[in-house]
């Protein structure tokens, strides 16, 4: 009777373990970035890459002279385009959808380059980064972004704080961009590249006029396997 009462408990406490061990993995879902559009040479960890393909965190994409990308991040975005010459990895792309609200967790690194992206509005608990060469800026709230290697940031949506190596950081709004080689914030006078979603369009628009026109955010960007033409060169 000992015996089958240590088994019984030894039982129980596999399942247990076995459970936490379940609600742990369920916890975080991995996700990914899917390449819905691109235009000339693209390398995913050295190998060419194609529409449809993904890219996990670990992983690296490359955009070669003249090359443009856009990728599909699901909840850890919507969308991120990568213009030419820029290299990006991805080390999170977690969604936790246990609690109250969804975890959503979004890191990269900009190793070269520049990269510009729609972020949606997500839970005060999740984070989107973005790892630069001079600090990491970070997105909160729905946003509308352009950053380069160099940590200049730009915002049409929403609002940033980029953090420097040195430990100072810098409030960038709509409108604003932060210019890291004089180290303060300033009018954003650049145009958003029309590969970029928004919940504005404001590609038809200058600076100084007044933006009005909606455009409905899709819930995946819409150009087909075959549209890989005539995409706007970034400003």
């Amino acid at each position: 009777m000992k015996q089958i009462g240590s088994i019984s408990r030894f039982a129980a406490l596999f399942s247990v373990f076995a459970l936490v061990s379940s609600t742990s993995t369920f916890a975080a879902e991995s996700g990914k970035a899917e390449i819905t559009s691109l235009k000339g040479g693209v390398t995913i960890d050295g190998q060419a890459a194609k529409v449809g393909d993904s890219i996990a965190p670990g992983q690296v994409v490359v955009t070669s002279p003249d090359a443009e990308l856009k990728l599909f991040l699901g909840d850890n975005g919507p969308t991120i385009v990568m213009f030419e010459r820029s290299t990006v990895a991805f080390s999170e792309l977690n969604t936790d959808k246990t609690g109250a609200e969804p975890i959503i967790s979004t890191q990269f690194e900009l190793k070269s380059g520049k990269v510009a992206g729609f972020v949606k509005k997500t839970s005060a608990q999740s984070k989107y980064l973005v790892k630069t060469s001079k600090g990491t800026a970070s997105f909160r709230g729905t946003q509308t972004y352009e950053i380069d290697l160099n940590g200049k940031v730009s915002i049409w949506e929403g609002k940033a704080v980029m953090t420097l190596i040195s430990g100072a950081a810098f409030e960038v709004v709509a409108g604003q961009t932060f210019d890291p080689g004089i180290g303060a914030v300033v009018a954003n006078t650049q145009r958003i590249s029309a590969n970029v979603r928004t919940t504005v369009d404001f590609t038809k628009k200058t600076p100084a006029e007044t933006v009005t026109a909606i455009v409905p955010t899709p819930t995946r960007p819409d150009p087909l396997p075959s549209d890989t033409k005539g995409l706007p060169k970034a400003g």
